[in-house]
């Protein structure tokens, strides 16, 4: 018999608190919320990363079966203070690292070419319901605040951030 909260063989969980790490180092989530799980061990334990697993690494499809193609790379954009906002593929653990870290707001604003920093009066003028650029944006994550000083820092700066946070 296999003990509660995992589901029957054969069938898959709808919970979102299945316990992939024990309860007592990750906190109780109910049925409806995700369980977020903890920054220690995230160099050792790798991609994929977010809620719903969307930042990955490709190691399954390039060779690994006979006539299989490679599966394209994720790709988000970067925002820092001397790189401006790029696309880029997430190919490294590092760029899976800072990409897990930008998808927890929307992608900065505008960069105004004369700072070379995101800036937030060059958002487009729509109703607050189309809105997805200000920082008074209702779309915007609680992370806001926080992102915006990520951001801030140079690429270099922000590798020290992701090094650390490997190192856990």
């Amino acid at each position: 018999m296999i003990p509660a909260p995992y589901p029957i063989r054969g069938t898959v969980s709808r919970d979102l608190t299945d316990y992939a790490v024990v309860p007592n180092v990750t906190g109780l989530a109910a049925g409806n919320e995700f369980r977020t799980p903890p920054l220690m061990g995230l160099g050792k334990v790798g991609p994929p990363f977010g809620h719903d697993a969307r930042i990955y690494l490709n190691v399954i499809g390039d060779g690994s079966y006979p006539g299989q193609e490679a599966n394209e790379p994720a790709s988000i954009q970067l925002t820092s203070a001397d790189g401006g906002t790029v696309d880029v593929s997430i190919t490294t653990m590092d760029l899976a690292v800072l990409a897990a870290i930008e998808m927890h707001d929307l992608p900065a604003p505008p960069i105004n070419p004369a700072t070379h920093a995101p800036d937030y009066t060059l958002c487009p003028v729509v109703t607050s319901e189309l809105d997805v650029c200000s920082r008074a944006s209702r779309y915007r994550s609680e992370a806001r605040n926080t992102m915006e000083k990520f951001r801030a820092l140079t690429q270099a700066e922000q590798l020290t951030v992701v090094k650390f946070l490997e190192s856990l």
